[in-house]
């Protein structure tokens, strides 16, 4: 079920929304290893609300993580969810879009872009 695989499904989220967060947390899950001897950078281009970074941070421990959203309301709760999880030291939330990241000299191991990829198109 959903709301056990990912751990905090909300009563007030459909079944599609649980069913796309499982999946997106299936992804997540085959794609981004548990454990590393060394530190790594998973950036969150989209991030919302910050689920899906608080959730992989939370089952990695060499992850920081950074997220961020175009929409200011969507940067406040992901930061209040970083921040309520006890995360904030491993993760930066910013405000600004895909056309310009903020690592746009450097690189990250993994990318996130699951929602907004089609509002660049």
């Amino acid at each position: 079920e959903a709301a056990t695989a990912t751990g905090n499904a909300s009563s007030s989220m459909s079944s599609y929304q649980q069913l796309q967060r499982e999946r997106v947390c299936d992804i997540l899950r085959r794609f981004v290893p548990t454990n590393s001897s060394e530190r790594r950078v998973f950036l969150d281009v989209g991030c919302g609300n910050g689920f899906y970074s608080a959730w992989l941070l939370q089952n990695t421990h060499f992850l920081d993580a950074i997220l961020i959203d175009p929409v200011r309301n969507n940067v406040h709760h992901a930061f209040a969810l970083i921040t309520a999880r006890g995360l904030a030291d491993r993760a930066r939330v910013v405000r600004g879009d895909a056309s310009c990241l903020p690592r746009a000299s450097e690189s990250a191991h993994y990318v996130l872009m699951y929602g907004p990829l089609y509002h660049l198109l």
